[in-house]
């Protein structure tokens, strides 16, 4: 008969860890073992503006139409870009990243990936991961 390892038993878990598995479900290095992820990612080809439907994870390529703006409301910055493919544009928005001033810049091109919503009638991304085409094209290679 086999014998269960307490998950205490990996190195690096102590008790307050072991509490944050034990909500989880997750007693034994067994039940770790058989734990699987709830969801995955797949990374797939971007698509064009105007094919974005609200409510779904996208990546899309557009370039960018203004500097990010940021804006401070008290403790929190939130950073406004707009990016355009042909005809249609996205809003994307991040929050508390004000770095990204220095990196998205105006006329420079990237793949945007994350969930698309409607606000005040406008296709908006929030907090979206950002690529240069060639490091997006390299992750869709390596996870095919």
């Amino acid at each position: 008969m086999e014998t269960l390892h307490t998950i205490k038993s990996i190195k690096g878990v102590g008790e307050k860890t072991e509490k944050l598995f034990v909500k989880l479900g997750i007693r034994s290095t067994d039940d770790l073992i058989h734990y699987y992820p709830r969801d995955y990612d797949t990374y797939e080809p971007p698509v064009r503006l105007c094919q974005l439907v609200p409510g779904k994870k996208w990546s899309v390529t557009g370039m960018l139409m203004q500097a990010p703006d940021v804006k401070k409301t008290g403790m929190r910055a939130v950073v406004t870009t707009r990016i355009k493919d042909g005809d249609a544009y996205l809003t994307l928005t991040w929050f508390n990243m004000p770095f990204l001033r220095n990196v998205l810049k105006r006329g420079a091109v990237f793949v945007f990936r994350g969930k698309v919503t409607e606000k005040n009638g406008r296709l908006t991304m929030e907090q979206p991961e950002y690529y240069t085409p060639a490091a997006y094209e390299q992750i869709q290679n390596v996870m095919q």
